[in-house]
C-alpha cells in the first residue's frame, strides 16, 4: 500500500457500510444534527465562540495558539478528546478546538 493513492480495502468496507445504514435508518443523521445544535447551544452558553459552525463538528476558537494547545492538552487529561487546529490549518488569530457530540448519546 506504500505509495498507492488507492483507499484501503477495510476503509472502503466500513464507509459502503455505514452509507448502507444510513439508507436503512436516516434517523441517525437526524438524531447527529438534534445533538450537534444542543452541543453547540450549550457551548455558546458557557460563552466560548462557536463562529458560524452548523455541522457536527464544532469549532471553539480560542485565538491563541498557545492557549488552545493547552486547553486541548488540559481537556485530554480530563478525559475529553478534541483536535487542536492552529496555523498553518487555520488563520493566525484563530486557533481552536474542533470537537463534537457524536449521535448516539
Amino acid at each position: 500500500m506504500l505509495f498507492s493513492a488507492a483507499i484501503a480495502p477495510p476503509a472502503l468496507a466500513a464507509a459502503s457500510t455505514a452509507l448502507d445504514i444510513l439508507r436503512v435508518e436516516p434517523w441517525r443523521v437526524a438524531q447527529l444534527n438534534q445533538n450537534a445544535a444542543y452541543w453547540r447551544a450549550g457551548l455558546r452558553q458557557l460563552g466560548f465562540n462557536t463562529g458560524q459552525s452548523a455541522t457536527a463538528i464544532i469549532p471553539v476558537i480560542i485565538g491563541d495558539d498557545f492557549q488552545c494547545v493547552r486547553f486541548a492538552q488540559a481537556l485530554l487529561q480530563a478525559g475529553v478528546y478534541v483536535n487542536p487546529a492552529t496555523p498553518p490549518a487555520v488563520p493566525r488569530g484563530m486557533a481552536l478546538l474542533r470537537n463534537q457530540r457524536d449521535g448516539y448519546s
